[in-house]
């Protein structure tokens, strides 16, 4: 199996950083096989994985973001259900969701980011 191009990424990233996968493991608090099933392609990260692997490593968060455009592409090659924000998501909800955020002016991980500003508010209210 060839390495998708966002493990390959990640995996240089870290080589920036840290020589073994249990050492960038042991910074981040996750078992050195999540590294590893990662860097390898068997598992995708969430967007949170990517931007804490990114920051750990020296990385910036544009890095992540274009990191994490990579991972949506390879779960969608994997996938008939689309990833927002590194959650799989059903279709009605993503119709839902795209149609809320374009009659707003917002791309969808922008409508995310205002949405859970909008459940966080009404969450610390209760």
């Amino acid at each position: 199996m060839e390495r998708p191009e966002h493990a390959g990424r990640l995996r240089l990233l870290r080589l920036q950083k840290f020589e073994a996968a249990k050492d960038l493991a042991a910074a981040l608090g996750w078992h050195a096989s999540k590294v590893s099933r990662i860097e390898r392609g068997q598992q995708l990260p969430t967007y949170d994985d990517v931007y804490k692997w990114t920051l750990v490593c020296g990385g910036v968060e544009t890095e992540a973001k274009s990191i994490f455009s990579q991972v949506r592409k390879a779960h969608n090659a994997r996938s008939c259900q689309p990833m927002v924000m590194g959650v799989t998501v059903s279709d009605r909800a993503m119709h839902r969701l795209i149609g809320w955020a374009s009659d707003r002016g917002y791309t969808v991980d922008e409508a995310i980011i205002v949405l859970l500003g909008h459940w966080e508010a009404s969450d610390e209210r209760n």
